[in-house]
C-alpha cells in the first residue's frame, strides 16, 4: 500500500523535466529507495517529500538514487 503511494508520488516528482523518469521505488524497512533516471540533476527532493507526506507515514526516510551514480538522502516525511 504504502509503495504504490510512494510510487504515485515519485512518478509525478519530475513531471517538470520531460527527460527524467523514475524507474523503480522500493520499501526497505522505513526507508523509500526511488531510483530516478535523468541526465541531469533530478528535481529539488523537497517537492517529492512535500507529496509525499499524508501518502507514507511520518518520519520514513527517502532516499534518491540517480543513474548518475548519485545517492541523495532526500530527508525524512513530514519532517
Amino acid at each position: 500500500m504504502w509503495t504504490e503511494r510512494a510510487e504515485d508520488a515519485a512518478e509525478r516528482w519530475p513531471a517538470a523535466r520531460p527527460d527524467a523518469t523514475v524507474t523503480r521505488v522500493d520499501l526497505a524497512s522505513r526507508t523509500m529507495h526511488i531510483r530516478a533516471l535523468s541526465p541531469e540533476p533530478p528535481p529539488p527532493v523537497e517537492v517529492l517529500l512535500s507529496d509525499l507526506q499524508g501518502r507514507v507515514p511520518d518520519r520514513m526516510a527517502v532516499v534518491v538514487e540517480t543513474t548518475r551514480g548519485e545517492r541523495i538522502d532526500a530527508g525524512r516525511v513530514g519532517a
